[in-house]
């Protein structure tokens, strides 16, 4: 740590920082566009008529959606 003028002590540089948040925010979209995307190919492949399982596809589909705005977002800041 390093202190800088004003007296507040610097842990990380900033451009560590940012990365750390751009992989922290990238690894976790990732990971939750894969989870959602399995659940999705499951629940597509049970009955249609079981309102259920039509939940379990909404709720996949918002999941993908949020997961791309995370991923597009963190490509978005960077290019």
């Amino acid at each position: 740590a390093r202190a800088r003028r004003g007296g507040g002590l610097v842990m990380v540089s900033h451009a560590t920082y940012i990365w750390f948040v751009t992989l922290m925010t990238g690894g976790v979209a990732g990971a939750w566009m894969i989870v959602d995307s399995v659940r999705l190919r499951r629940a597509l492949r049970a009955d249609p008529a079981d309102p259920a399982f039509r939940d379990r596809i909404f709720g996949s589909v918002i999941g993908l959606l949020v997961s791309l705005v995370g991923l597009v977002g963190v490509v978005a800041y960077h290019v």
